[in-house]
């Protein structure tokens, strides 16, 4: 059976500790982690600086729940979306919403045809 999501998780804490020495995550920041999966990036935005502003999502709603398990008594938004089709997302663009944003992209996440239009067309309209 073929992976609907095409996940590919990240399970090295080198790397994710690296990234964030980079964007150098503070309190006040409003930070995006657009695929969460299992929390990667979040546990480690979360160890670099437990008070952290993070919004997540993933289109996967068993990755959700235990997200949302996992995250409950902290201040991280976690929601099932899409985010390269999200209207929210979109408004947030719009307004600069977030100062940082960090995680993997879909690697060789396949796309139908009709939504790749559909993205092509988004990204246009931002050009």
């Amino acid at each position: 059976m073929k992976d609907v999501f095409c996940s590919y998780y990240t399970k090295n804490k080198n790397l994710t500790t690296y990234m964030i020495s980079k964007i150098k995550p503070k309190i006040g920041d409003k930070i995006l982690e657009p695929c969460g999966g299992d929390g990667e990036f979040i546990d480690s935005l979360l160890e670099y600086c437990p008070e952290l502003d993070i919004d997540t999502c993933d289109l996967d709603n068993i990755a959700v729940a235990a997200m949302q398990s996992k995250y409950f008594s902290q201040k991280i938004s976690i929601r099932q979306a899409d985010t390269l089709t999200d209207s929210l997302f979109d408004k947030y663009c719009e307004t600069g919403y977030y100062n940082k944003i960090i995680g993997n992209p879909p690697y060789g996440g396949w796309q139908e045809y009709e939504k790749r239009l559909e993205l092509k067309k988004n990204i246009m309209a931002f050009m």
